[in-house]
């Protein structure tokens, strides 16, 4: 495929980028945004539990379009990653984007639970359903994911991008992981320790390890050769022995 052709694609998959998201992002903001406003402003819905669930549920979807749909929006769209340029919006979009989509998960799941208690034949199930309840829920679910994200502010960094002389918004989990798994990749030769830096980011480290691991494969060959070669020896020694054997009883029979 042609350079003009393959630039054409990339300029067409940008735009597509940028309009269909802006328009989710703007529908999306909107919509959530007057249901805020339909079930804070009326008194009847704030009396109910359902209504609850569903205003809950707007304010997360809006921080997770924010966090979520807006930024990559400026990543893919625009190619302006402010999350491989600063430390600090790298955990933050990670940790602010987990925590808004569990709480419009949460919210979601709990809508039909309350929805079905009111109509359930228990009496006792009947009075669970109340705006008290919902709040309790829904405070002990956002502390929940609160606590949740924090491993997000720890194991996020900025982290170099296999292959490229770049930096991105990662874990370093991954990494770590990768990095011990160096002893199970086998380095015998050149292109697989081009894949072998290929797989973990071509750091300095990970080479060397790659290289070490590479030597110690190459003297365990050398030992099994000596090994075989003795062996081989050996063996010839024993079968030379048996021939002159051999011969020597013919060599009698005949006389």
């Amino acid at each position: 495929m042609s350079t003009p052709i393959i630039v054409t694609l990339a300029n067409i998959s940008k735009n597509i980028t940028i309009f269909t998201g802006l328009t989710i992002f703007i529908a999306g903001i909107i919509g959530n945004l007057l249901n805020i406003i339909v079930f804070l402003s009326l008194k009847t819905f704030r009396e109910y539990a359902s209504a609850f669930y569903l205003c809950d549920m707007s304010f997360a979807n809006i921080g997770n379009m924010i966090s979520g749909l807006l930024s990559r929006i400026i990543i893919s769209g625009f190619h302006h990653d402010l999350t491989a340029i600063s430390l600090l919006i790298c955990k933050i979009k990670s940790y602010t984007m987990q925590f808004f989509m569990l709480t419009s998960f949460t919210c979601i799941c709990l809508l039909p639970i309350d929805q079905y208690l009111p109509t359930c034949a228990r009496i006792q199930w009947r009075q669970w359903s109340n705006i008290k309840t919902a709040h309790h829920l829904t405070i002990l679910f956002i502390i929940g994911w609160l606590l949740h994200g924090i491993l997000y502010l720890i194991y996020f960094d900025l982290a170099p991008s296999p292959g490229m002389d770049e930096t991105s918004c990662a874990t370093t989990v991954v990494e770590s992981s990768q990095a011990i798994k160096i002893h199970d990749v086998p380095c015998e030769k050149g292109p697989m320790i081009d894949s072998c830096g290929e797989k973990l980011g071509r750091t300095a480290t990970n080479l060397k390890l790659c290289e070490a691991k590479k030597k110690e494969n190459y003297a365990a060959n050398l030992r099994i050769n000596d090994i075989l070669l003795k062996l081989i020896s050996e063996q010839e020694t024993t079968d030379n022995a048996l021939l002159n054997e051999d011969d020597e009883t013919f060599s009698n029979q005949g006389q």
